[in-house]
């Protein structure tokens, strides 16, 4: 990233402040509802700018309406979080548990369930087109004229075609190789055509949520190396919108990580950062 924009980071072991040109960002993600969550006073006292929820909201794996809006209210008991609605812009993505079903994609029938009780939580206007398309993706930019901030939030699960699993006992500890499937998607093409255009937007520095790792390459769980067609055609994508200055934060995987790929690695111009800021339990 270019030095004169400033990036700073924070880690409080299971959330994470972004200090970025004078917005204070906190993201976080797996938030088990029924246990205790500390770290709530924490983020308080940071009075961040925007606070990003950025998967495994709430651990519900049902299919089931009432299921759902029980995980969510629980989560919603929590009155830190109720406090940071109104002094800050609280958003978000999904990630498998809040979506439905453990590790699922476009094949699992209870998705569009889900997603009204997820856009419900986040009090999302009945009146936002929000509600009208498929998927749970969205953006912002915050920050003043020539120090904005872009936060682009995608939707991993929605459309993401099916990974290849590897069988037992190997699935164990390592559960899925890298698919050779031609019609791999990871976005679905309204979502990746929907990112090209906010791409294109002005916007000094952008940061791109991403429920799973991005950079990640040395575990076999979920992760955009799985799909690795969809992976290059992200670094395809920035490359053909001269988009600079780009960072992924994501989550999933119950620890903090920051990973860098750097530009030989990528085809970019810059190197490319993924930090990820889990689980908040």
């Amino acid at each position: 990233m270019k030095s004169k924009y400033f990036l700073f980071l924070f880690l409080f072991f299971s959330c994470t402040s972004l200090q970025a040109n004078n917005q204070k960002i906190i993201f976080l993600s797996c938030i088990k509802q029924y246990l205790p969550q500390p770290l709530w006073e924490k983020i308080k006292a940071e009075n961040p700018d925007t606070v990003l929820l950025i998967g495994d909201n709430i651990y519900a794996d049902s299919g089931d309406p009432d299921v759902l809006a029980l995980g969510y209210a629980k989560l919603n008991e929590q009155s830190i979080l109720q406090e940071l609605r109104s002094t800050s812009f609280v958003t978000g993505t999904w990630d498998d548990h809040d979506f439905g079903k453990n590790d699922a994609g476009r094949e699992w029938e209870g998705k569009d369930i889900a997603q009204e009780a997820f856009l419900d939580f986040f009090q999302v206007p009945e009146d936002s087109p929000r509600r009208q398309q498929q998927g749970v993706y969205s953006s912002l930019t915050i920050g003043d004229e020539k120090q904005r901030v872009q936060i682009i939030i995608l939707d991993t699960r929605y459309f993401r075609s099916p990974l290849n699993p590897t069988s037992y006992p190997l699935h164990y500890i390592y559960r899925y190789f890298e698919s050779e499937d031609e019609e791999q998607d990871m976005l679905g093409d309204a979502q990746w055509q929907w990112l090209e255009e906010k791409l294109n937007e002005p916007a000094e520095l952008r940061i791109i949520v991403s429920s799973i790792q991005f950079a990640a390459e040395n575990h076999g769980s979920e992760r955009w190396e799985a799909l690795p067609k969809e992976k290059q055609r992200m670094f395809d994508l920035l490359k053909r919108t001269h988009a600079n200055n780009v960072m992924f934060i994501s989550g999933d995987r119950h620890s903090s990580t920051l990973m860098l790929m750097n530009p030989e690695d990528t085809g970019l111009t810059f190197p490319l950062y993924d930090f990820t800021s889990s689980s908040f339990n």
